[in-house]
């Protein structure tokens, strides 16, 4: 051992012998470099630890707005590195992690289609959000999307929403970190007592159908006697925890909690309970927990687009433009969905891919088929794709 030891230890020397000079001050830099950067780092990662969201709620007021400025555990930072995005006038504009004051008295004076519309927002956002998507790439229009922005897109738009008079983004704001996009299953963990969970279940149960959707969804940690029921990647998850948190789990809470809620008249949970009915959900098979059943699919689905679920409009107009889950071919309810979809989803002014419908991608095909798009009838997108008056 000791031999072939020294013997390396001579290889090694007689290798450096036959270097030249310039050759051994490379290689000797480059050692240097590298290990300045391995310490750079390891120093930066220790003593600039990234902010971490407390199991409470806030700790103050905000500096540069009206609104709670949500705890970042100051025990966790020395040196908290400035949060900001770029503007497209080229400056750049600190962003506190501030959720805006809720003005109740703007809330009060929304129509009903101005509520409808918020809501519409608010799951639009939301659903950003679903697949661990830390970086959306999608900017509102005064925002630079070529540059390094370091705040979520998610969390910028929710603040809108609430100063819009949304009571939904306020109180998710308080029950999902929106400022980080961590997107582990609980990130901001809340207890039962939590006052804006409390608000969220009093308006779930007097009667707010997104309200419960959004409940459903929402659970408090630790939740006692359910710690085996937290949700597991879909690809990996077996069918026995899956009947076992459906039949065990609370009423209002995941699929059961989704069931109540698109009973209740929620846009999004129809949508959701429609892709369980029609078989749609990607990656797991639900049948043992609920059958399969085309009719109430289909009943769910077009609620959900008379809802202006952005999700369902997109579906109905893929169904009817390909006959897909048995729907019928109906080019001209397909344009209608398609139309309708547009209409609701401008008000955010952001790109999501998926959500624009290229219904003109269908006609096209039509016509290379002989089928023209005249030949069908019309219908009004104003009221929600019934046929023309």
């Amino acid at each position: 051992m000791k031999k072939s030891i020294m013997n390396q230890s001579k290889n090694t020397s007689l290798f450096f012998q036959f270097l030249s000079v310039s050759e051994k001050k490379i290689i000797g830099l480059t050692f240097l470099i590298c290990l300045g950067g391995i310490l750079f780092y390891l120093g930066n990662t220790y003593a600039n630890p990234a902010p971490k969201r407390t199991i409470v709620d806030s700790y103050g007021r905000c500096k540069l707005q009206q609104g709670t400025l949500v705890n970042i555990d100051p025990s966790s930072v020395k040196y908290p590195t400035p949060v900001y995005v770029w503007k497209k006038d080229g400056h750049r504009e600190v962003v506190e992690n501030c959720i805006p004051d809720l003005d109740q008295k703007l809330v009060k004076s929304l129509s009903k289609k101005r509520k409808e519309q918020l809501v519409t927002n608010f799951f639009a956002i939301y659903r950003m959000t679903e697949h661990s998507n830390k970086d959306p790439n999608l900017y509102p229009k005064d925002v630079d999307d070529s540059k390094d922005n370091r705040v979520s897109t998610a969390f910028l738009l929710m603040q809108k929403e609430v100063q819009k008079g949304s009571e939904l983004a306020y109180l998710d704001m308080h029950l999902h970190d929106y400022y980080n996009l961590d997107m582990g299953n609980y990130p901001l963990q809340f207890s039962e007592e939590n006052p804006y969970y409390q608000r969220l279940k009093k308006l779930a149960y007097s009667g707010d159908a997104d309200a419960m959707c959004l409940f459903s969804q929402r659970i408090p940690t630790p939740f006692a006697g359910y710690s085996d029921l937290i949700q597991k990647s879909r690809k990996t998850e077996n069918k026995t925890l899956q009947i076992r948190r459906f039949k065990q789990g609370p009423k209002d809470k995941w699929i059961r909690g989704i069931i109540k809620a698109a009973e209740m008249g929620s846009g999004q949970c129809m949508k959701f309970y429609s892709d369980f009915l029609l078989g749609n959900i990607m990656g797991v098979s639900y049948a043992e927990i609920i059958p399969k059943d085309n009719i109430l699919g289909k009943h769910y689905l077009i609620k959900a687009g008379q809802k202006n679920n952005q999700n369902a409009m997109f579906a109905l107009a893929y169904n009817y433009g390909n006959a897909a889950n048995g729907f019928s071919y109906n080019l001209g309810k397909a344009k209608c969905w398609a139309d309708k979809l547009s209409m609701a989803t401008s008000e955010l002014n952001y790109r999501i891919a998926g959500l624009r419908y290229n219904i003109k991608g269908d006609i096209y095909l039509a016509k290379l088929k002989g089928i023209a798009l005249n030949q069908f009838n019309s219908y009004d997108p104003d009221n929600n794709c019934e046929l023309m008056k």
